[in-house]
């Protein structure tokens, strides 16, 4: 089995979602290896997979196949669904393609780290307080 590039550290590099396609967790553990090739970059206009070696599928929306095809005469037909097409590139044009296909940001609290562990602080706090059952209802009633 051909290797495939890897874009869980691609997408972590510039703040994208990945997510593992619908059959990673039906695959049994000892093959699905360490899940490269079930990641998937979700995008507003499509979504970006791997297909083996350097080479890469963009599963692009109607109305946005042919800006995606015209980026580069390096990027292919691979196969279509109706009106959506999947298009096969090289690895070196994955930002060009990303610009276009827009993929989905990482969510953020936009909390600073020092919010961001006051706040895992509290919450482990919380959850002693609920398991020792000595939590107070301050509003007075019952």
């Amino acid at each position: 089995m051909k290797d495939c590039i890897d874009l869980r550290s691609w997408a972590k590099t510039h703040s994208y979602r990945f997510r593992y396609e619908e059959s990673y967790l039906a695959e049994l553990p000892q093959y699905r290896g360490d899940g490269r090739w079930y990641a998937e970059i979700p995008c507003r206009y499509g979504l970006i997979y791997p297909k083996g070696g350097d080479t890469l599928l963009a599963y692009c929306n109607s109305g946005i196949k042919a800006r995606v095809a015209a980026l580069s005469p390096d990027i292919g037909y691979h196969q279509t669904d109706g009106n959506n097409e999947i298009l096969m590139f090289r690895s070196e044009l994955l930002d060009k393609v990303s610009k276009v296909l827009k993929p989905r940001r990482k969510r953020s609290t936009g909390a600073s780290p020092e919010r961001l562990r006051a706040m895992r602080d509290r919450r482990k706090s919380l959850g002693q307080i609920g398991q020792n059952g000595s939590k107070t209802n301050n509003r007075g009633t019952g």
